[in-house]
């Protein structure tokens, strides 16, 4: 079976709401960063970091916009957002050489927290900027799931590995 380089996103598209298509932008996705507890005490030589499963921090992914337009004020509406960044991976078939198209999708839903216009200068992108605070984020490549995050209803799939459902049989759903 030929392995595949991961190359480079060629390009993608902002949707929100459905599939209302937005501007041009660039985006910031979320670090998943899991609450800990530091674990130390007798018997142990030092200090333990230890993640709590299927717990993770507050999220933001920041979108940053070319020049201020009607998507920068859509999105500072105060509601719930769910938004899809859809775009193209080039893979190269490290066989054959070929070059080759995968398909990626994230798609977060949260709300707006920050609004940022930017700044106006001759010639320049304004830079103007959406922050979202994320409480749903998936990743699928190809088709595959990598990761589906769900904070409101207990979901915490990473890499096919649900880490609730050891947690929802224990509170007995």
């Amino acid at each position: 079976m030929a392995k595949q380089l991961r190359d480079k996103l060629i390009t993608f598209t902002v949707y929100a709401n459905g599939s209302e298509e937005f501007g041009v932008a660039e985006v910031s996705l979320p670090d998943l960063e899991f609450i800990t507890s530091t674990i130390k005490g007798g018997g142990l030589a030092g200090e333990l970091e230890v993640p709590t499963l299927g717990q993770l921090k507050s999220m933001k992914a920041t979108i940053t916009w070319q020049i201020v337009e009607k998507s920068l004020s859509k999105f500072a509406r105060q509601r719930y957002h769910q938004v899809e960044f859809r775009g193209a991976q080039q893979t190269e078939n490290t066989e054959t050489g070929d070059l080759q198209v995968s398909a990626v999708s994230v798609q977060v839903g949260g709300w707006v927290t920050k609004t940022s216009m930017g700044k106006l200068a001759n010639t320049e992108t304004t830079g103007s900027t959406t922050d979202i605070s994320i409480n749903a984020i998936k990743a699928v490549v190809d088709g595959e799931e990598l990761y589906n995050i769900d904070i409101m209803n207990g979901v915490c799939v990473i890499d096919g590995v649900d880490y609730w459902a050891d947690i929802r049989k224990a509170l007995g759903k």
